[in-house]
């Protein structure tokens, strides 16, 4: 649709003033000014600072298209459009029209985990974003229920000219065990015969971060946690108390130039974290190297069809003193190889590779919410925009762990794969419907996994 309006004004105005590629710099239309319209609670510099095309610049549609979607990845816009406005045949004007979300968000929360009816929980999540028009955040949520939680945060992406952020959090929770506390870390085991005692986790953490440039940032982390498990045995806990005390201090570096961050089809993500566990402590002393590399290649099969490739590597790896079972690496939980869900992997080493080619069905498009019977009465939610469509998937995942003391050459690495629908939903929510599949032990295992989110 951007390209369109363009190239239109192009028909319409002058059609020789375009380079032969019409997707690259119009060599001789200039921009004369950038105007924001629709902004009421966002202030014009937080989105202009997003914005390369730039006034007294030549227009270049792709700069225009990662602007565009730049703003989409402030997660505060449901509708981002770019309006040409002709001056003279060789100069217009660019308005962008955004439209704000709700930015005083209570949403519900529940949910069943680990697939049993006994282990529910409820609560709330209240965010407000943008409260003061600058894209700040403050986050209140709370859950009830199997493993109950509550935590308040800040963050603010962009202070300074120098582009600094900051952020940091309180949070409590009591969470239940889920290391299997084998042996062998070639052992695959059902999440229903892991011991269940409580672990209560109080955590403090402050960040400061830098952009670098468009695409490059880094962030410090500091964070204190107190943990207490409500059964001691040699090996829960670095101390021989029931609880431990550390601090913990992450350096990420982080490049990222996907196109839109909840749902990518194509770009590039590479993220590099160092953790120090156990700052001035003699129980706790060890250091963590995570990566987390993901491509997603965007291939053309015709004019207006195209199809994504898209892989991520994901590798941890620990070095130094003891490390507690509640802090080993885990397949089953928030990691999963699709197919073994449920199923338990722990280690102290973890590596894993996710491959996905998405198919789009119905490309993402927009319904005004006037037009939509159940919400046009309904004034505060009728004058949104709301995205859908529907993407096809087929994965193939494979992942292993292994501990510092074990030959990685030795690692078990278990696969599975499958299919999918990924439906794209309003407020960059994506619903997710995998069936994976596994061969375990000579027998073939089918799977349905559901989520709000994309697999990556």
């Amino acid at each position: 649709m951007l390209k369109f309006l363009f190239i239109l004004f192009l028909i319409l105005f002058n059609k020789n003033l375009y380079a032969s590629n019409p997707d690259s710099t119009i060599k001789s239309i200039i921009i004369n000014d950038v105007i924001i319209t629709g902004n009421n609670v966002t202030k014009s510099e937080i989105i202009l600072r997003e914005i390369h095309s730039k006034k007294g610049t030549a227009l270049d549609l792709e700069t225009l298209q990662n602007d565009v979607n730049r703003l989409y990845n402030l997660n505060l816009f449901s509708k981002v459009e770019v309006l040409p406005v002709p001056i003279s045949y060789d100069s217009m004007k660019l308005i962008f029209d955004v439209q704000e979300m709700f930015y005083i968000i209570p949403i519900p929360q529940a949910g069943i985990k680990e697939g049993s009816i006994k282990k529910f929980w409820a609560g709330l999540r209240l965010n407000w974003r943008n409260f003061r028009g600058r894209n700040e955040t403050l986050n209140f949520n709370f859950g009830l229920g199997y493993e109950p939680f509550v935590g308040l945060s800040y963050s603010v992406p962009w202070i300074t000219d120098e582009r600094f952020s900051i952020g940091g959090g309180i949070k409590y929770s009591r969470n239940y065990n889920k290391s299997p506390e084998t042996i062998s870390t070639n052992q695959v085991t059902n999440i229903s015969d892991i011991d269940r005692y409580s672990i209560d986790n109080f955590e403090a953490n402050l960040r400061v971060g830098k952009k670098l440039n468009l695409n490059m940032s880094v962030n410090t982390f500091l964070n204190y946690n107190y943990i207490k498990l409500s059964e001691f045995k040699e090996g829960r806990t670095a101390s021989q108390s029931g609880s431990d005390k550390y601090l913990m201090l992450n350096q990420n570096y982080t490049y990222d130039s996907r196109d839109l961050y909840s749902y990518t089809l194509s770009g590039y993500y590479f993220s590099f974290d160092y953790y120090k566990y156990g700052l001035f402590n003699n129980d706790i002393d060890f250091n963590r190297i995570k990566i987390d590399s993901r491509k997603f290649i965007s291939i053309n099969i015709s004019n207006d069809y195209s199809v994504t490739f898209a892989n991520r590597l994901y590798s941890v790896v620990s070095f130094g003193g003891l490390i507690p079972n509640y802090l080993n690496e885990y397949f089953g939980y928030r990691e999963i190889i699709r197919g073994w869900d449920n199923r338990i992997m722990e280690g102290e080493n973890a590596a894993a590779l996710f491959a996905e080619v998405r198919f789009p069905v119905i490309k993402p498009f927009f319904i005004e919410g006037k037009t939509i019977p159940v919400l046009k009465n309904i004034s505060l939610i009728s004058r949104f925009s709301y995205k859908f469509g529907l993407y096809a998937t087929v994965f193939f995942d494979v992942g292993g762990v292994w501990d510092k003391n074990n030959n990685v050459f030795k690692t078990r690495f278990r696969n599975g794969y499958g299919a999918g629908l990924n439906f794209i939903l309003p407020f960059n929510f994506v619903g997710r419907a995998d069936v994976g599949f596994r061969n375990q032990n000579g027998l073939y295992y089918t799977q349905v996994i559901f989520g709000l989110d994309a697999s990556f």
